[in-house]
């Protein structure tokens, strides 16, 4: 029997770490998801298929999660990279880009995980949830700092399929 490929998820995969990561996850046969505000420009990668998902409009995150899980299989591997970087007030878009929109994947998608597979969620945060950067919003470090404290809750609660989160 044939072994299935490992379905890793990234929400904010379309530029920076994000893309780095989809790209090394394709090239090490995952089947990769990307959910992002916008489709990325440029030549398609194989074994990448992104969804166009406004993560502040939380009514609109399930059905996609759904189509993605539907289309591409159980997951093993999820992954928070997303930030705010939309029009309007930064507190509540970094609030709802970070922490709402984060609370409500993991919690939609923590029963659709591949049963008897590795699985980890991780959540990347910033120094700038114990430190100043002056360059950030006060809005950027509430929500850091909220996804910390978000990763030992979903810790605790989830058990095995966030056993592998760490903490730096």
């Amino acid at each position: 029997m044939a072994k299935m490929k490992p379905h890793s998820l990234i929400i904010g995969g379309t530029k920076g770490i994000g893309r780095a990561l989809a790209r090394m996850l394709a090239a090490d046969r995952h089947v990769v998801s990307v959910v992002g505000r916008r489709t990325p420009t440029g030549e398609p990668v194989t074994g990448i298929r992104h969804w166009s998902v406004e993560l502040r409009q939380t009514e609109s995150i399930c059905p996609s999660l759904s189509e993605i899980i539907e289309e591409q299989g159980p997951l093993n591997n999820l992954v928070f990279l997303q930030r705010f970087k939309g029009e309007g007030d930064n507190w509540r878009g970094e609030l709802e880009t970070s922490l709402t929109a984060t609370k409500c994947v993991i919690e939609y998608l923590a029963p659709k995980f591949a049963a008897n597979a590795d699985k980890a969620i991780v959540l990347v945060s910033s120094a700038a949830s114990n430190i100043i950067a002056d360059e950030q919003p006060v809005g950027y470090h509430v929500a850091k700092a909220g996804l910390n404290q978000m990763a030992r809750y979903f810790a605790v609660t989830l058990g095995g399929i966030s056993s592998q989160l760490k903490i730096w």
